[in-house]
């Protein structure tokens, strides 16, 4: 019978990484081509669907159908300012549906292809689920998955929405920060501490300050930007390069995006290397038909970026003031996210906390995922109800042998980073939650009505920093009937507000008057979704990860036959030039063209052909071999040597 593994998975912008914690010791897992991490892209085909670096090997070819980036749609409105500033970069196509949500459209012969943003992250954790199983050679129960600190609710029921979609029927959020710190109490075995987590990924920037006491993890404040990440950094200097070679060719790159994405690799292999050298030279032989040589120096990647690494450490001052804490009594900075690296951000950080107390981490595309894998791997005490299906809480279920290990008593207290209220008759925001409180929590307020005689009151409910509620996000809303309407003072609803471990809401209004009181969860993802039609899309998604897995088996057939060819040809390269030879070139030629000809062969058709060929290729030769020992025996029988006996005899046999 095979285990049951509960496991970490690190939701990046850019990749995906997991990790499983058993008896005691930390594995990040191979999910891509024995690599352990994931290119988080989605090749969206109704014939072969791709995920990681298959899809993104297609993406020059069919740039319209790789999607990347998914995961800063999340919880978006079609009209949020940051979506706007984030689709001129996007090579696909997202639209705008009725209810002005966003999805992303896949054109095809007979129309387009629709998905959420959580069907294509779905796409992401269902491939590493798959794969971590494969690995694991066990079943996956539950997932602990990463977010942004600073995402708000919409965004992180938008997460729990992919992870249901992708067939995980127990999903736990845990924020980027506290699982790299997690991670760090792990490894240096920590008593007693107060850090600051500094995280700089590809899409998102988060800074939290954590105590860490006796294996109790308690975020003290959070900061950042769930819209600001490496591939912003990239963007602000592709347009310095874009700039350059409009200059030297008068060419816009715009116009094609194989060549716009080919610059756009370029670029982003310049700003790694930038963060261990001064200057890099991009050097591209065709691009829109000419040769581009540009050497990318250090300042000039900093001053594209000024602002956005300013915003970096603004974020770092006020995560520190809303803690009221000053810099000196953090024991430690964990620097986290591939865009830590980055000299200007690391050495003002250094120089802003000392050198002695910057931690960097080895691993950091790992450390995230073995954070999260260490909360699914141990046992809780406690078990948290869930109001409903989708909100469905973390059970005891655990990871082998992880009882007794050192992080069994392992306790993290999360906080909200943004208000939770309603939008009062003034237009400002009451505050029930307020930003930087402890969850899980309940907390109450009392209204009265703004109207004597009002047989309703409706309570619409927003999240944000803001003052007014109408520059906050909305949420939902609740109405609560009054059965005996009267003078507005005397009218008065409790409005009671908790949010799970999840930062799911639950909402209940009472009328003091009777005590009766409606209630409900408020779904607060960027589509409410019933329990139908997730298992509506988690069917189809399955039927779509069936065709992505034949995809694979196909690939390793095709690479199988494509070697095969290669050795053969090689090998007649290297003998003397004959019409035999030039047969067996020919059929391969022949077998190379079929293969090439065609991206949709399933693995039997390939096999099939690979036999057909071996078997062509065998034949053929049987044939040359005849015709070579009719030709020898007739040299034979011509000699002097043989008697006519002696050629009846050779013959015979």
């Amino acid at each position: 019978m095979s285990k049951t593994y509960n496991i970490g998975i690190d939701l990046g912008t850019s990749t995906v990484t997991v990790s499983v914690y058993e008896n005691g010791r930390i594995r990040t897992i191979p999910v891509d081509s024995g690599m352990k991490s994931m290119p988080a892209c989605v090749y969206l085909d109704n014939n072969a669907p791709a995920v990681g670096r298959m899809a993104q090997l297609k993406q020059k070819d069919e740039p319209k159908r790789v999607i990347y980036d998914a995961k800063r749609l999340l919880g978006c409105k079609y009209n949020d300012p940051q979506l706007k500033a984030l689709l001129p970069d996007l090579f696909y196509d997202v639209e705008k549906t009725e209810k002005g949500n966003i999805e992303i459209s896949v054109k095809e012969d007979e129309g387009a292809q629709r998905f959420s943003p959580s069907e294509v992250v779905a796409y992401l954790i269902s491939q590493a689920v798959k794969n971590a199983s494969a690995y694991l050679r066990g079943k996956i129960g539950e997932a602990v998955i990463t977010v942004p600190a600073y995402y708000d609710n919409v965004q992180r029921n938008d997460t729990l929405y992919a992870g249901k979609i992708a067939g995980i029927d127990t999903v736990h959020l845990i924020s980027d920060p506290t699982a790299a710190a997690i991670s760090y109490g792990l490894i240096n075995t920590i008593k007693d501490e107060t850090v600051l987590v500094f995280d700089f990924g590809g899409g998102s920037m988060d800074v939290s300050i954590l105590n860490i006491r006796n294996k109790t993890y308690s975020v003290i404040s959070s900061s950042g930007n769930s819209h600001l990440g490496g591939e912003d950094v990239t963007m602000n200097l592709l347009k310095v390069v874009e700039r350059a070679f409009a200059s030297a060719t008068n060419e816009d790159i715009s116009k094609s995006a194989r060549d716009q994405i080919q610059l756009y690799e370029a670029v982003e292999q310049a700003k790694i290397a930038l963060s261990s050298v001064e200057e890099y030279d991009i050097d591209l032989e065709n691009l829109m038909g000419h040769e581009f040589h540009f050497t990318v120096t250090r300042s000039m990647l900093e001053n594209a970026n000024h602002d956005l690494f300013a915003a970096c450490l603004d974020a770092v001052e006020e995560c520190l003031k809303k803690a009221y804490l000053p810099k000196e009594q953090v024991n430690h900075v964990i620097l986290v996210g591939g865009s830590s690296n980055i000299p200007f951000v690391r050495n003002h950080i250094t120089e802003m906390f000392g050198k002695e107390r910057v931690w960097s981490c080895m691993n950091a595309s790992e450390v995230v995922s073995q954070g999260a894998a260490v909360v699914a791997g141990i046992s809780h005490d406690v078990v948290e109800k869930g109001f409903d299906f989708q909100v469905a809480m973390y059970t005891t279920t655990h990871n082998f042998g992880n009882d007794d290990s050192e992080m069994a008593q392992l306790q993290v207290n999360d906080m909200t980073p943004m208000n939770l209220g309603i939008r009062v008759s003034s237009g400002r925001l009451s505050p029930i939650i307020e930003a930087s409180s402890s969850i899980p929590c309940t907390m109450r307020k009392q209204y009265q009505a703004h109207n004597d005689n009002q047989t309703s009151l409706r309570f619409r409910i927003f999240q944000g920093l803001a003052e007014m509620a109408d520059d906050c996000k909305l949420i939902n809303e609740i109405v609560v009937p009054i059965e005996t309407p009267g003078p507005a003072a005397e009218t008065r609803v409790e409005v009671s507000f908790s949010l799970d471990s999840n930062s799911t809401l639950f909402v209940e209004a009472t009328e003091l008057k009777t005590m009766k009181s409606v209630s409900r969860v408020m779904d607060m993802g960027s589509q409410v979704l019933t329990k139908e039609e997730v298992m509506e899309m988690r069917d189809s998604l399955h039927q779509s990860m069936v065709k992505v897995d034949e995809a694979e088996k196909a690939a390793v057939e095709r690479n199988a036959m494509t070697k095969y060819i290669v050795q053969v040809q090689r090998k007649l390269e290297s003998e003397p030039d004959g019409s035999d030879n030039r047969e067996k070139k020919n059929i391969l030629l022949e077998y190379r063209a079929w293969l090439e000809d065609g991206s949709f062969y399933s693995k039997e058709e390939i096999k099939q052909k690979l036999e057909e060929m071996k078997a062509r290729l065998s034949d053929d030769c049987r044939v040359c071999w005849e015709r070579r020992s009719s030709r020898k025996f007739k040299r034979e029988a011509e000699s002097p040597r043989f008697s006519r006996k002696d050629l009846s005899i050779a013959i015979q046999s």
